[in-house]
């Protein structure tokens, strides 16, 4: 499906945020925004996406963000939108895991703070942000067989977690943060609806990313888990949530907003995590 326009990527240097830049890219994209704590890791992305660009004229670029200082998030929204003109797609998957095990009665503040910051605050940030640009812009329209619709002024779309839902033992300073996560992007959809702007969520379990991969080494039994416990016997791979994003910022869902879509094989379904 092809969908033109303009895209701003919190955490797109590497996993689910930059493969969701390179599916934006090969379907039409008129130009993205690659935002990163890692700058060369977004600039590497930026130039990897120009080789799959479907879209004569599109432009990339990348920019330095930290997404638990405001100002910096309303920098890059600031150079995006003076750059492309205005904003019609945002992904936020910038985040964190746990650097430790920890039971609730022992878990340190400043490990707390550190995930939420980012998880959760860092989060809020960058919708507030781009929503300020988003409900400013015209709105779009589609052309359907039942006729024209507005596909609103611009789509958000979060990244929580399935631990946003069913919390894992060890990890509060995570799952809390995650539960945050979907609770800002459903608050935000009910107050930007009627200003034209869709904010949608996904809650993805175990995916094939560098964050994932640091997990496992650390966790060796992880894997074997992984594979025993999903009904697909594996782990997502970026492509399979990228395509998800890619999608709720489509015309084809113009009707859906507030959602929290679990990506996870039907795991939770059968099972729980603690």
């Amino acid at each position: 499906m092809s969908l033109e326009g303009y895209v701003l990527i919190f955490g797109a240097g590497g996993g689910i945020g930059r493969e969701t830049g390179y599916i934006f890219a090969e379907r039409g994209a008129t130009g993205i925004c690659f935002a990163d704590i890692d700058e060369k890791a977004a600039q590497d992305a930026a130039s990897a996406s120009q080789k799959l660009a479907a879209k004569d004229g599109y432009q990339a670029i990348a920019m330095l963000v930290d997404v638990t200082n405001r100002s910096s998030v309303r920098e890059v929204v600031a150079a995006t939108k003076k750059l492309f003109g205005r904003i019609d797609y945002n992904i936020n998957s910038a985040g964190v895991s746990s650097n430790f095990e920890a039971p609730v009665t022992e878990m340190l503040e400043e490990e707390f703070d550190r995930v939420h910051n980012v998880n959760a605050k860092g989060m809020l940030f960058c919708i507030a942000e781009v929503a300020k640009v988003m409900e400013a812009q015209d709105e779009k329209f589609t052309e359907g067989r039942s006729g024209r619709r507005s596909t609103g002024r611009g789509s958000i779309v979060t990244l929580s977690s399935l631990n946003g839902q069913i919390p894992v033992s060890g990890h509060v300073q995570y799952g809390s943060s995650k539960y945050a996560a979907l609770g800002i992007t459903h608050t935000a959809a009910v107050e930007l609806a009627r200003k034209g702007v869709r904010v949608n969520c996904l809650l993805p379990s175990w995916v094939d990313t560098p964050m994932m991969e640091k997990e496992i080494s650390r966790q060796t039994e992880l894997l074997a888990a992984i594979k025993s416990l999903t009904p697909l016997g594996r782990m997502a791979n970026v492509e399979e949530v990228a395509e998800a994003i890619h999608f709720l910022c489509s015309p084809g869902a113009s009707y859906i907003n507030g959602i929290g879509l679990v990506i996870d094989s039907g795991f939770s379904l059968t099972r729980g995590l603690a």
